[in-house]
């Protein structure tokens, strides 16, 4: 296993191998590369709700129900130059609803590794698409990332 500092990467494509094997060594090795572009800030997506008590789980989907909360983290932080902004939530049209969106930042106490976190709550939204519009400033200037999710029963 090995770990990569995302902040001493920098920006731009980072081609990357990986290889799996299996621990007793029953099966063949898969080995499979990638290419990550680390200028782009993709979210991880989280919910949490009835079914997930007080604790943000990892969205399979970006369809989630009115009784839940969203929530979007973005790899980066100050280590990275990032700084937290503002957050708005759109309708389909591209207007700005209502509902607040908080952005703030977190240290993950395991790895240290710096969050920019967006947070909502979907109550008072009625079924439909959306997208969460996030701003944070990086050093080379303004980042915006648009996260469309889907809003059922």
């Amino acid at each position: 296993v090995t770990k990569l500092d995302a902040a001493a990467l920098g920006s731009g494509p980072i081609d990357v191998r990986v290889r799996l094997s299996p621990a007793d060594g029953t099966a063949l090795p898969l080995s499979e590369s990638i290419r990550l572009d680390a200028a782009e800030s993709k979210p991880i997506m989280f919910r949490r709700g009835s079914s997930t008590g007080p604790r943000f789980l990892p969205a399979g989907s970006p369809l989630f129900s009115r009784t839940e909360r969203v929530r979007l983290e973005f790899p980066g932080g100050p280590a990275a130059g990032e700084k937290p902004g503002t957050g708005r939530l759109l309708d389909r049209g591209g207007t700005a609803t209502q509902i607040p969106v908080l952005v703030s930042e977190r240290t993950d106490e395991a790895t240290g590794l710096r969050w920019i976190v967006a947070d909502s709550s979907l109550a008072a939204l009625i079924p439909g698409d959306f997208v969460i519009e996030v701003v944070f400033t990086r050093e080379s200037g303004e980042v915006r990332s648009l996260t469309p999710i889907r809003v059922g029963r």
